[in-house]
Order: structure tokens, then C-alpha cells, then sequence
């Protein structure tokens, strides 16, 4: 009997994971990330977040405009509005009394080239449409 109680201790201790072993989870890259913050000119100008590789751990967005607009992130140092097809893009809500979205990227999205955005009136990945002065604000955090 005696015997099974240790052959029964040394089996639990076999399975309590000790500190060498334990995995911890979103450690990074969430908690010392840069941010970069604008509000989207009237026509649509694409903007460098990196000029290298990276990762975006949060985006958020706030519209003053009845329609909504759209936010695009390119993997690349160079883009071309209207030719350059987005990588990301994310829609905006419009409300005229205000209205966006909070993302925070726990599991970071990576950039292998740089990272640029824009900000569309239209939903095309290659969009170039214009949209009203001083109505939206983006804040992007990255590494």
C-alpha cells in the first residue's frame, strides 16, 4: 500500500508543470508597442507606420461621417492609391454624432516588408476615394 501512495505522488509531481516548463502566453508584443496617430486628410494619402518589417498590436478608429470609411494596411514601402491592392482593411463606421472601432491585437498582425496605411471612402482593396476633411482620427500601435 505504501508503495502505491509514492508510485501515486511521484505520478501527480510528474504532472505539475514546473517553471522550465510553464508557457506564458502575450507577453509581447502588447506591452511596449509605438503609436503613430492622424486624422485622415480629405484626399486619401498613404502613410508609413515602419519603413521595415514589423507587427500592428492595436488599430482604432473614429468616424464623424454619415458613411463609413475604410482603413487599409500595406505590407510594402511603397504604395500607389488606386493600384496598390491592400493587405488589410478594415470598414469604420459612420455616424454623424460619432462612431469607430477599438482592436487590440493580443496575437500581433506581422508586416514582413513595412507598414503603410490610407484611409478610403470606398471599399475597393485598390481604393482611392476621397473623403471629408478632419472627420476621422486612426491610432495605430505597432513594433
Amino acid at each position: 500500500m505504501k508503495f502505491l501512495k509514492i508510485l501515486l505522488a511521484l505520478a501527480l509531481m510528474a504532472a505539475i508543470p514546473f517553471s522550465s516548463d510553464a508557457q506564458v502566453y502575450n507577453q509581447w508584443p502588447a506591452q511596449q508597442s509605438s503609436f503613430v496617430t492622424a486624422v485622415a486628410p480629405a484626399t486619401p494619402a498613404a502613410a508609413s507606420v515602419k519603413s521595415s518589417a514589423g507587427v500592428i498590436t492595436s488599430i482604432t478608429c473614429f468616424n464623424l461621417l454619415a458613411t463609413p470609411v475604410y482603413i487599409k494596411l500595406f505590407n510594402t514601402a511603397s504604395v500607389t492609391l488606386g493600384t496598390t491592392s491592400a493587405t488589410l482593411q478594415f470598414m469604420c463606421p459612420g455616424n454623424t454624432a460619432g462612431a469607430g472601432f477599438v482592436a487590440n491585437y493580443h496575437w500581433a498582425l506581422s508586416f514582413s516588408t513595412a507598414i503603410e496605411y490610407a484611409v478610403t471612402g470606398g471599399i475597393s482593396l485598390t481604393d482611392d476615394s476621397s473623403i471629408t476633411a478632419s472627420s476621422v482620427i486612426v491610432n495605430i500601435g505597432y513594433n
